[in-house]
C-alpha cells in the first residue's frame, strides 16, 4: 500500500509506550507515529555525524517501520503463530511486555528492530555498524528479554550482506522458516 502522508507526534507524554497508528479511508492512507524525545546518549562521541543523528532517530525509525513491515499472507501468518507458540516462544516472559501475546506480534518486533541495524550497516562505517548493533542486540536481548534476537539479528545481516537488493517482502518467507528451524531446538 503506497502512503500519502506521515505524521510524527513528538512527546515526553509517550515515554516508553511508542506506537504507530494507521488510518485508511477510500485509498487514503497516513501513519501516525507517537513517540518520545530523542534519546540523550553516551554513544554519540562513538559514532559518525550521520550515524549518531540516526541512533537518536531510532524510536521513530522503528515505530514508522510498523507501517510497512505487517506480512499480508494468511498461510503465512498462521505459521508465525505456530512457530512462535502464540507469541510465548523467544521472549522471557519475565521480561517481555504482556501486549506481546501473539507471535505475529513478537515476529514484528523481531524484524523491526533488526532493521535498525541493517539499515546502519547498509549507510555507516563499519565502526557505526558495530556499536549500532550491540546496542540494539543488548537493549532487545537483555532489557526486553526477547532471547533470540541477537542470532536472528546476525542472520538478516548476513543474507542483507550477500544480496543488497533483496527486499524485505521477499525475505519474509525465510524470516518465517529461519524462527520455525529454531522452534524445532527450542522446545517449550
Amino acid at each position: 500500500h503506497p502512503v500519502e502522508r506521515v505524521r510524527r507526534v513528538v512527546s515526553p507524554l509517550a515515554y516508553a509506550h511508542q506506537h504507530q497508528e494507521g488510518v485508511e479511508d477510500d485509498g487514503f492512507r497516513q501513519l501516525i507515529a507517537h513517540i518520545n524525545f530523542p534519546e540523550e546518549s553516551q554513544r554519540i562521541e562513538e559514532l559518525s555525524g550521520p550515524a549518531a543523528a540516526f541512533d537518536r532517530s531510532a524510536l521513530l525509525f522503528t515505530e514508522l517501520n510498523h507501517g510497512f513491515i505487517e506480512p499480508r499472507s494468511p498461510k503465512l501468518l498462521e505459521r508465525i503463530e505456530v512457530a512462535f507458540d502464540r507469541g510465548s516462544r523467544f521472549g522471557d516472559n519475565q521480561r517481555v511486555s504482556s501486549s506481546y501475546t501473539s507471535g505475529r506480534r513478537v515476529f514484528l518486533e523481531y524484524v523491526n528492530w533488526a532493521l535498525i541495524s541493517v539499515y546502519a550497516c547498509e549507510r555507516f562505517t563499519p565502526s557505526d555498524c558495530a556499536i549500532i548493533s550491540a546496542r540494539v542486540d543488548a537493549t532487545m536481548t537483555n532489557d526486553r528479554g526477547f532471547t533470540h534476537f541477537g542470532s536472528f539479528q546476525k542472520w538478516l545481516l548476513k543474507q542483507r550482506r550477500a544480496n543488497k537488493t533483496v527486499r524485505l517482502q521477499d525475505l519474509t518467507d525465510q524470516m518465517v522458516a529461519w524462527f520455525e528451524q529454531q522452534a524445532e531446538k527450542t522446545p517449550q
